[in-house]
């Protein structure tokens, strides 16, 4: 996956700082950042983001065109096989039509969500704590 734009309010200085909750989202699916130089003055905001930087032939910063304050950036994408193509083209299909909502619903029904919630400030510890159903 590529996930890839214009990262201003995320951006801190040109070391490529994040806020602490995207850089966890981001390593939590190993993804890496590939362009390493500015894009603008002295900050790097225009990032490309994959978590198959082995497909990453190669990656840069082109110089300013048109009067644009950013310069544009590019990655050249290689494939080994048709399967390494096929595997980024893969997407996830939910078959709704052959789930069972009624054991989800009974399963959500089980779990103590009043005692879950008033027992915590923050919302996310008690729900990192409740297993898979």
């Amino acid at each position: 996956m590529i996930v890839t734009g214009d990262f201003n309010d995320l951006t801190i200085d040109k070391t490529i700082q994040l806020h602490s909750t995207f850089v966890r989202i981001m390593n939590s699916y190993g993804f890496q950042q590939l362009i390493q130089n500015p894009t603008r003055r002295n900050h790097t905001l225009d990032w490309f983001l994959t978590n198959k930087p082995s497909f990453a032939f190669s990656s840069n910063v082109l110089s300013s065109i048109f009067n644009l304050d950013h310069c544009p950036i590019y990655l050249d994408l290689r494939f080994n096989s048709p399967s390494d193509y096929h595997m980024l083209n893969s997407p996830t299909v939910w078959d709704y039509s052959a789930a069972d909502f009624e054991d989800l619903n009974s399963a959500l029904l089980s779990i103590p969500w009043d005692f879950i919630v008033a027992n915590s400030s923050n919302i996310d510890i008690p729900l990192d704590n409740i297993p898979m159903l």
